[in-house]
């Protein structure tokens, strides 16, 4: 049998966590086969080494980290509030140039032979502690908000491959940008979030992608150029949303493949812990199995003070023992004491979510439903109560309610249109964790999802299988 020569594979994300580290997992999967250099905003290069710096490599490893000079770096996240396109159209404004002119830059290989590249735009693109990219890449892999730019390597003759870091519905919406929407269609009144699905012309509107557009129509174009779609989700719970954008008239013949969850199971891999997750620990294993409510928002918005307000006393109602990831500039709003050891709560700037999840004692989690979290969520079998922020929280909020594994509060997000009370929040969390009297507890679904997506990861598993069919076409 021949030997088959491992190539170069250049992977890049948009300067957010939520982007970047499921495709940092997948690289560490991919050197198994293959060379791996990650490209991303220099800034965000110190995170990424921490997120990486146990995991177990493949031969060709380990994943080789540049920085791409851009101004548009992660910043301080959790955002109280914005309007449509604020601040995204700003990190679109900054990064899709760089780029362009990024993928421009990067020597490849076209059929085996080096190609030429632009040496003027080369230095000042990496960061002066990065080594730069000088072995020619073979294949490209980007988040599919990079599709504009990413689809320059169709013209140089180097194969492309999107990134889906969100569910699949994501790739949909880019898809149907230039489908317009006719004068008559309104959001209900009773419709808060800025993210909906509706039927017609297939069309799924984000009010975020929609306010944006005009940068984002490339993406929608140019899809069709990809040598194939990598999705970061079991293909149970992608392949209906595939099938609907495998119908559109450019797409019936694009490759999908479904990698993940990716990352969702890393805690195993992490032996140097910090501080705060030692005391948190030690907290979680002083409670009752299947007692504690895990609340966090992720990383880019939260609820408004009035609703951190309303949530707390909503957890104080509850009497359960909870842990509450929230900036501590933030944590004034609760109006409760906050002392780690001696009460039966935990409100901490940061936690370590998989291993909240991962340990016996949780026993729901309070979510804005990003897509790793979701996936976190069913990976170890904890139900949720959703409360969707922006974007494709809500279609994610949607789907796990469906699927029996949570309830959704609606009329939350950026978009709100009232302050959920502190009663009714209160009720949804009994309900979840089977305590509300009178009613019996449907959201029992997880422990299937847990076993499905265990399944997928296995060998021969479906999320294995098609990893090993993906890294053969490089």
């Amino acid at each position: 049998m021949a030997v088959v020569e491992p190539k170069h594979i250049l992977l890049t994300s948009l300067p957010l966590y939520g982007h970047a580290i499921p495709l940092l997992h997948l690289g560490v999967k991919l050197t198994h086969h293959h060379h791996v250099t990650f490209a991303v905003a220099e800034d965000t290069l110190k995170t990424l080494r921490e997120e990486i710096a146990h995991v177990e490599y493949g031969v060709y490893g380990p994943v080789h980290l540049t920085g791409i000079q851009t101004t548009a770096n992660i910043p301080d996240k959790h955002v109280i509030d914005f309007k449509y396109g604020n601040p995204a159209r700003k990190l679109f404004e900054e990064v899709l140039p760089v780029m362009r002119e990024f993928f421009l830059s990067v020597p490849v290989n076209v059929n085996g032979t080096p190609s030429e590249t632009n040496e003027t735009i080369k230095p000042k693109l990496f960061t002066l502690e990065g080594e730069g990219i000088f072995k020619p890449i073979d294949v490209v892999m980007a988040d599919n908000f990079l599709g504009g730019p990413l689809s320059l390597m169709h013209s140089r003759g180097v194969p492309f491959y999107l990134f889906n870091s969100s569910h699949s519905w994501l790739a949909l919406a880019f898809l149907t940008l230039d489908v317009e929407d006719p004068e008559s269609f309104k959001l209900s009144a009773k419709c808060t979030p800025n993210f909906v699905r509706r039927s017609v012309g297939s069309k799924f509107l984000d009010i975020n992608l929609e306010a944006n557009k005009d940068l984002l129509m490339d993406n929608c174009h140019n899809m069709h150029l990809a040598s194939g779609i990598v999705a970061n989700g079991v293909r149970e719970a992608e392949d209906a949303v595939i099938a609907e954008l495998l119908r559109h008239e450019k797409m019936g013949k694009m490759r999908t493949f479904c990698v993940g969850p990716l990352a969702a199971e890393s805690v195993k891999q992490r032996t140097v812990k910090k501080p705060e997750e030692e005391v948190i620990k030690k907290w979680l294993d002083r409670q009752q199995n299947q007692s504690v409510v895990y609340v966090s928002f992720g990383s880019i918005a939260v609820p408004i003070p009035e609703e951190i307000k309303e949530i707390g006393e909503a957890l104080l109602l509850l009497q359960a023992p909870f842990i509450w990831s929230l900036k501590a500039k933030l944590q004034a709003a609760i109006q409760i004491g906050t002392d780690p050891v001696s009460r039966d709560f935990l409100i901490v700037p940061w936690a370590p979510q998989k291993e909240i999840l991962a340990h016996p004692a949780t026993k729901v989690f309070v979510t804005h439903c990003g897509w790793n979290s979701a996936l976190e969520t069913l990976t170890y079998g904890v139900p949720v109560v959703a409360w969707p922020m922006f974007a494709d929280q809500l279609i994610n909020a949607e789907w796990l309610e469906e699927e029996g594994v949570g309830k959704l509060i609606h009329g939350t997000g950026l978009m709100r249109q009232r302050i959920v009370p502190g009663e009714e929040i209160a009720s949804v969390l009994r309900e979840v964790m089977g305590v509300e009297e009178g009613k019996e507890n449907s959201y029992t679904r997880h422990r299937n999802w847990q076993r499905k997506i265990r399944t997928a990861l296995d060998v021969g598993g479906t999320s294995y299988q098609e990893l090993a069919e993906l890294v053969k076409l490089f």
